[in-house]
């Protein structure tokens, strides 16, 4: 059962004894958004007021408490953990996290802010499942045979950048290695392909460094390097001429997922049904959802989902369905992308939004089967979205009566109770 329950989350919550697993908050940030009647243009000393009756309130409510808030407060928010910490005498602890975006907010006039801090309070009997959100780690998707096969338990702060399976930092590679890779490219002249003899992957060239037990990497970012000298990481190496077999260095060019794109649309590569749109498809989005989501085998999820396994590995590894879960980053930090304005998760009535996977991520940490998750500041509806994937019940407080409308339109929620408060219910 969901409930939705329009009223301030602060006086709810003191009048009512019930408790909750999980408390995932991301309260208004007190930087002047325009909310619809909700007033975030208070003084700096209301609002460092509010964020310590928030955080002083919700830690008597729950096990853990999860709290996003805007990086300006950071120092604020420090005075006030160590405050609550310290008269818990050792029985709570804290652990900050650093969500992380590559698309952060622009400045002219000082660094721009690609990062949002994000706090984690935690009684010491309280669950923690790390085995539930494990991701694929950098060895098993480079053939290592030390891999973990259950995957990576995430860290809880940034490295310098997340790169998927394609814009890996390359390895140091011998002169052995080097001779072997060039006797696999047929070498023309300047203006031909220049195609590759050897292990292929979707038509693209693959090589591997360090012998039997080392990695495959792709051959065009292998041939930028031997020929340019630097090491496209973090980046794509792309092809002008449409041929993924192509080692030429004068055909290919450095550019990102957003350039592959853009490249394809424009030489009308990219016009064919889509997911769901596809006739053929046997998996809905939200199939293409859990899968990427769950820890499970994937032989495991083929027969539950009626596909190969290889279908399913396509979509862990991001080769297809990416228009579903290019949003739902597993990197093995906190890195997931805010979501901006043409983001297929944004809800265009609300001025900000926490990511799914984010706030996913952190109900399946800390709630078992069972557990139950209360967002004090529903919004969009973001907490609910999540909590409908892991299976566990939701509470949502939202003080706008049309947040509250939108939410349950959404969600076919239907209005029980409006003696006090307006409130919705579903199964």
């Amino acid at each position: 059962m969901h409930t939705l329950i329009n009223a301030d989350c602060l006086n709810y919550l003191k009048n009512g004894e019930q408790t909750w697993t999980t408390i995932f908050a991301d309260p208004p940030d007190g930087i002047g958004l325009n909310y619809n009647c909700y007033n975030d243009r208070t003084s700096p000393d209301e609002y460092v007021k509010l964020l310590r009756q928030w955080l002083s309130l919700f830690v008597l409510k729950a096990k853990t408490v999860w709290f996003s808030y805007n990086a300006r407060w950071t120092f604020e928010i420090g005075k006030i953990v160590l405050d609550i910490v310290g008269s818990q005498c050792g029985n709570l602890e804290a652990k900050p996290c650093v969500q992380t975006f590559n698309f952060g907010q622009h400045s002219h006039s000082d660094l721009g802010n690609n990062h949002r801090p994000l706090l984690r309070l935690r009684w010491r009997d309280a669950p923690l499942r790390p085995d539930a959100i494990r991701v694929p780690s950098w060895r098993q998707e480079n053939g290592d045979k030390r891999a973990d096969p259950r995957g990576r338990v995430p860290g809880d702060v940034a490295h310098d950048q997340c790169y998927n399976r394609n814009t890996l930092p390359l390895p140091t590679w011998s002169s052995d290695d080097i001779l072997r890779f060039l006797a696999k490219i047929n070498r023309r002249s300047t203006t031909e392909c220049w195609e590759w003899s050897a292990n292929k992957h979707e038509g693209y060239g693959r090589f591997r460094v360090g012998g039997r037990n080392g990695a495959l990497y792709m051959a065009t970012r292998l041939i930028w390097r031997l020929t340019y000298g630097t090491d496209p990481v973090g980046q794509l190496v792309l092809h002008h001429c449409d041929n993924p077999g192509c080692c030429n260095p004068a055909h290919l060019f450095i550019g990102s997922d957003a350039d592959n794109n853009h490249d394809k649309e424009a030489k009308r590569r990219g016009q064919h049904p889509k997911g769901e749109k596809n006739g053929l498809a046997k998996l809905s989005e939200e199939d293409v959802r859990r899968i990427y989501l769950s820890s499970e085998r994937s032989v495991d999820l083929a027969h539950q989902y009626g596909v190969t396994d290889v279908a399913i590995n396509a979509v862990r590894e991001g080769r297809t369905w990416q228009h579903v879960t290019s949003e739902m980053n597993l990197s093995d930090v906190f890195n997931f992308p805010r979501v901006t304005g043409n983001s297929k998760q944004r809800r265009s009535f609300h001025p900000t939004q926490l990511n799914e996977g984010l706030v996913e991520r952190c109900i399946k940490l800390t709630t078992p089967e069972g557990g139950t998750v209360l967002d004090p500041f529903a919004g969009t509806g973001t907490s609910l979205r999540a909590c409908k994937r892991t299976g566990n019940p939701c509470t949502l407080i939202e003080i706008d009566p049309f947040y509250c409308s939108k939410i349950a339109e959404e969600h076919a929620m239907t209005p029980l109770d409006y003696i006090h408060r307006k409130m919705w219910e579903m199964a």
